[in-house]
């Protein structure tokens, strides 16, 4: 329990800084957004378990020494409950971030649900159990087997959900298809060099959707000047959102980033190295956030 408790700090820090910004994706439809936030926080959850779990397993002393466990019985039921969490932590702190994405998408059921089964009913039901065949042991293990019940029973779920919607939505993610109104949605390094090639996939994608060669050329050239633009205040190695949504009169392009605050509205005069000034020109209507740590600058062409 106190091991958990320790895996839970750090549990709690990286859910509390990803559930903001999963909110405001989600709120966007940013399904590339959704997944490269999913991924890399799973990624740093994991590297932070296992960097425990490993360092509690080699180095069992520090935890004994944290607690006050002198006695060597107490010792040695404390190192086999260690050496039994470590198959536990890494994919319990993977369904308490997945738990979290759920309830922060509107699943607030599933998500409950899953918190009920992980805790008072789940293990309780299998202490009982796991004590009643491994004695005091049985209680480590009735973790695992808890953990183990849940993963079967939501991978059942998911893929009722799945075939339920036709298979029209990712059975992982549980988000639908992209919708059709989505013809660009890119997530890529500020440090890219094919910002010109960028250019040219976005002006073909406008005209496949029907737009003429006006806007469509406008919308890659606001492209283009706006990635570079972002990727010279965001900094080096730094994401950078693309998504262009064909509306009824012309086209919505939202640029996000995360980083220190700009705004090309305000200061279009004091970077002559990009033409933001013709974006400005372009544009039907442009607007400007910073939220939550985001960058946002969401661009209107319209076709006439």
């Amino acid at each position: 329990m106190q091991l958990g408790s320790i895996i839970s700090i750090f549990i709690a820090g990286i859910c509390d800084g990803a559930v903001p910004v999963y909110s405001l994706l989600y709120g966007a439809d940013d399904r590339q957004g959704i997944k490269l936030l999913t991924k890399k926080g799973l990624m740093l959850l994991e590297i932070c378990s296992v960097g425990l779990i490993v360092l509690f397993v080699f180095f069992p002393g520090i935890l004994l020494r944290i607690f006050g466990i002198e006695s060597a019985l107490q010792q040695s039921i404390c190192i086999r409950a260690i050496r039994t969490f470590a198959i536990y932590a890494p994919f319990r702190s993977a369904l308490v971030f997945y738990r979290v994405l759920l309830n922060a998408g509107g699943k607030i059921k599933y998500a409950s649900t899953i918190a009920v089964l992980d805790s008072i009913i789940g293990i309780t039901a299998f202490s009982y159990l796991g004590s009643a065949i491994w004695k005091i042991d049985g209680l480590w293990y009735a973790y695992i087997m808890n953990l183990i019940v849940i993963i079967i029973l939501m991978v059942i779920y998911n893929i009722h959900l799945y075939h339920k919607s036709q298979k029209k939505i990712s059975p992982f993610y549980l988000l639908s298809e992209e919708p059709e109104r989505f013809m660009l949605d890119l997530t890529i390094l500020s440090d890219e060099k094919e910002f010109t090639q960028l250019s040219e996939n976005a002006v073909a994608c406008c005209k496949e959707n029907g737009f003429s060669d006006r806007i469509s050329t406008f919308a890659g050239l606001l492209i283009e000047e706006m990635a570079a633009y972002t990727r010279n205040h965001c900094g080096e190695h730094q994401y950078l959102d693309i998504l262009m949504k064909k509306e009824e009169s012309g086209i919505k392009i939202d640029f996000r980033s995360i980083g220190k605050p700009f705004n090309p509205l305000v200061e279009s005069e004091q970077d002559p190295r990009y033409n933001v000034d013709l974006l400005n020109k372009l544009v039907n209507d442009i607007h400007y956030v910073y939220a939550m740590g985001l960058n946002t600058t969401s661009i209107i062409l319209k076709e006439k």
